[in-house]
C-alpha cells in the first residue's frame, strides 16, 4: 500500500532540511529521514512510503515532522481486506489543497482617506474531491481574520476563486497571503502592494 504526503516550507533564501519520518497507529515508526529545500517563498515537495500487509487489517499512517519544529499530519486510514485475491484494491489519496494569490493594484500614489483600497485575487486548488478547505486570509498587519470554508462536491482536481477588499489607510509596503489549514497546511506566495498617500 502507498502513502504520500506533501511538505511545504516558507524559505527566506537560505537552505532549509526538513527532517521527518512515518508513524502508525500501532505505535510504529519508520526510519527518520531528510529533505533539503532552497530557494524563496513556499516550497513543496512530495514524500512517499509503502507498506505490505500479509492479512487483513485496518489502521492509520501519518508523516511526523521532527525538524525544524513539530508537526503531525492528518491521518491516512486504510482498511484492508481479502489479500488472498489478485488485487485487493487501494483507497484513494486524500485530496492536497494550495492556493495561489495576487494583487490588483500592486501600488497606489496619491492622495488618501477616500476608501482607497487594493483588491486581492486568489485561487483554491484541490487534486480530487470530494474536499473540504479550510482556510484563511493572513496578512503583514496580522489582523487574525476568520477562518473560511470551501467544499469541494465533485470528483477529480478543482478550484474556486476567492477576492477581498483591503485598504491599510497609511503609507507602507504590505502583504496578504492565504493560508490552507485543511486538509493540509500550506500557504500561497505574498501578494506585496505599495501604498504612498500624498
Amino acid at each position: 500500500m502507498h502513502f504520500s504526503a506533501r511538505i511545504s516550507v516558507r524559505l527566506r533564501g537560505a537552505p532549509v532540511t526538513v527532517r521527518y519520518r512515518w508513524v502508525a497507529d500501532d505505535g510504529s515508526r519508520g526510519p527518520v529521514r531528510s529533505a533539503v529545500f532552497r530557494g524563496r517563498g513556499t516550497a513543496y515537495r512530495t514524500v512517499r512510503d509503502y507498506q505490505e500487509f500479509d492479512e487483513d487489517t485496518r489502521g492509520w499512517q501519518r508523516l511526523q515532522i521532527l525538524g525544524p519544529g513539530r508537526f503531525l499530519s492528518s491521518r491516512a486510514r486504510f482498511d484492508v481486506r481479502d489479500c488472498g485475491e489478485d488485487d485487493p484494491g487501494e483507497p484513494d489519496p486524500e485530496p492536497v489543497a494550495s492556493a495561489t494569490l495576487h494583487a490588483s493594484p500592486t501600488s497606489y500614489t496619491g492622495p488618501c482617506g477616500n476608501g482607497q483600497s487594493f483588491t486581492f485575487t486568489g485561487r483554491i486548488s484541490v487534486t480530487d474531491g470530494p474536499a473540504t478547505v479550510r482556510w484563511r486570509w493572513k496578512d503583514s498587519l496580522n489582523s487574525g481574520a476568520a477562518e473560511n470554508t470551501i467544499r469541494f462536491s465533485g470528483t477529480g482536481p478543482q478550484s474556486e476563486t476567492v477576492s477581498i477588499p483591503w485598504g491599510p489607510g497609511a503609507s507602507g509596503t504590505y502583504w496578504m497571503q492565504i493560508e490552507i489549514l485543511a486538509p493540509n497546511t500550506a500557504t500561497s506566495e505574498r501578494a506585496v502592494v505599495s501604498l504612498t498617500c500624498t
